[in-house]
């Protein structure tokens, strides 16, 4: 199979990783099968699909495929995903994340895209066959690192998407962390109702539009502020108060405490709130919020559907406007704490080590990227799915001079969240094993990095390369023979050749692809096959290769 045709499947990969409903015009099987690859794609750590979670509300993912071939006598070969032959029916009604088209016709192509573009969200995939196309659509951008390709993608970013309180996040996250931590000294249950809810449900985040984090405690627990007025003030926060409400201000991250009480420990009566009733309180349980995890309702669908309506899962009203871009509406579109974060971030990180790397280059340093940066630039000229950080190779002899270089020019090779207090995220990070079956925050979160870019120094061993980290590793994992077990034959790091990846072209090894499917590194099938979390060099899976 050629290289475009590789691309392509890798691409449907990639973007529909992240899609719920998927529409696709072709005659090639294979890239239907692709598509449903992508929706069924686990985390082996959690043994679950990314958006797993969707399932509890009832939704079901749909790939609806336009095909003179009917590929799928069975609509629905897995209880979750409906596949559909749509072709000649009328689907005018139905909003999808995603529009592939496969066509050769330039104006059958674009008249896809005229008859439907109104009813995609997110992503538009298109396999060109060598014509020139103009696009010109309100809201649609095309991503410049396939322009040397036969393959157009085109991302729908509106500006109101960008309105959020994102420079606020992490100050969310942090008062609610000492809020919980507070509510666990003083023996205080608590539970997040309104958009803080539904975070923890639909979202496993703080919903970014929301300039609140929203708190329900027993009316009889309010003093308890008062009491222990130190433990806020130690942490830089602000507390005011009003007649029914306490608001606890973290550099603008503002925690809105309201109050209940019981009527005869039926309902839960909150001033100007909608009443919660005792079934959907029951035992307040903790669900992921972000990188942390906080405590609401045992019981939230019905109350979130009371409060929000019936279609609360399926679309997120924002300012008299709908978002239905599944990283907005089931995750965080800023994610860079999970398994697997988001594209936004995982953008700074190419910004972040292309900085890096084009500084060694202007001072004569031999360098590539490597690892799983690089299989990713082999997969689809994107860091994997489940990476949180970038790789460079370099001789270890040069690793003096290299960081020389990036001192005087004012360079780090990581760079630090900003958090006001020292919060730690050792509960939520688990190195072998998940938290009650939920997910963890990645390393590179854990160790309260933002960007990060890690160096793998070579030297020459029996005619192979190999990195002395691999002996720490090897250590620390107690992995025997893993040195030898990741060296690497010369030629790879003596000549190299050039390789896109994001809109920047880096050096790498030659023949970088028998180089990644080697079993110094991540074997055979390794770029074509499904992304598995925490697969090192060696292809074996390290739950983080932290030294």
């Amino acid at each position: 199979m050629n290289k475009e045709y590789n691309l392509f499947l890798l691409l449907i990969k990639r973007f529909t990783i992240d899609s719920i409903n998927t529409l696709i015009f072709t005659n090639n099987l294979n890239y239907i099968t692709e598509i449903y690859s992508s929706l069924v794609l686990k985390d082996l750590k959690l043994n679950k699909e990314l958006y797993e979670h969707i399932y509890d509300f009832g939704i079901k993912k749909h790939i609806h495929y336009s095909s003179v071939n009917d590929y799928f006598k069975n609509n629905q070969i897995n209880k979750n995903i409906i596949i559909e032959n749509i072709y000649n029916n009328n689907i005018s009604n139905v909003l999808y994340n995603t529009l592939i088209i496969d066509n050769k016709d330039y104006n059958i192509t674009i008249q896809i895209i005229e008859n439907n573009i109104k009813n995609i969200n997110t992503t538009i995939i298109i396999n060109k066959y060598n014509n020139q196309y103009n696009f010109e659509y309100k809201n649609w951008h095309i991503c410049n690192e396939f322009k040397d390709t036969n393959i157009i993608i085109l991302k729908y970013n509106n500006p109101v998407y960008f309105i959020n309180n994102k420079d606020k996040l992490y100050y969310f996250y942090e008062l609610m962390y000492y809020l919980d931590k507070f509510f666990i000294k003083h023996n205080i249950n608590y539970f997040a109702i309104k958009s803080s809810c539904l975070g923890c449900i639909r979202n496993k985040s703080h919903i970014i539009f929301c300039d609140k984090i929203h708190i329900c405690i027993d009316i009889k627990k309010k003093d308890i502020f008062n009491i222990d007025y130190d433990y806020f003030n130690n942490l830089n926060t602000l507390i005011k108060y009003d007649e029914n409400n306490i608001y606890i201000n973290l550099n603008d991250a503002i925690i809105k405490i309201h109050f209940y009480s019981n009527n005869n420990n039926y309902d839960f009566i909150i001033n100007n709130e909608k009443t919660i009733y005792s079934n959907e309180v029951n035992n307040t349980l903790y669900y992921n919020y972000g990188p942390i995890r906080i405590k609401t309702l045992n019981q939230p669908i019905s109350y979130l559907k009371r409060i929000y309506g019936n279609d609360v899962f399926t679309i997120l009203k924002h300012n008299n406007f709908i978002i239905y871009n599944p990283k907005f509406l089931y995750d965080c579109y800023y994610n860079q704490w999970s398994s697997y974060t988001s594209d936004y971030w995982k953008e700074k990180q190419l910004d972040h080590l292309y900085k890096i790397y084009s500084c060694l280059k202007l001072n004569n340093i031999k360098c590539w990227i490597d690892c799983g940066t690089l299989l990713g630039a082999a997969r689809n000229r994107f860091i994997c799915l489940f990476d949180d950080d970038t790789d460079i190779g370099v001789f270890y002899k040069d690793l003096e001079k290299i960081y020389k270089i990036l001192h005087n020019n004012n360079i780090k090779l990581y760079t630090k969240l900003n958090f006001i207090n020292n919060i730690s995220f050792d509960e939520f990070y688990n190195l072998k094993i998940s938290y009650n079956k939920k997910e963890n925050i990645n390393y590179n979160f854990y160790t309260k990095n933002d960007l990060n870019c890690e160096f793998r120094g070579y030297q020459e061993y029996n005619n192979t390369y190999i990195s002395l980290k691999d002996k720490n590793v090897s250590d620390a994992h107690q992995i025997n023979n893993l040195l030898e077990k990741r060296a690497v034959d010369k030629n790879f790091f003596d000549n190299l050749e050039s390789i896109k990846l994001g809109k920047y072209i880096f050096d790498c090894p030659s023949n970088y692809k028998i180089y990644l499917e080697s079993t110094a590194r991540y074997g055979i099938n390794s770029i074509l096959g499904n992304p598995i979390r925490d697969c090192k060099p060696g292809n074996i899976v390290l739950y983080d290769d932290f030294l």
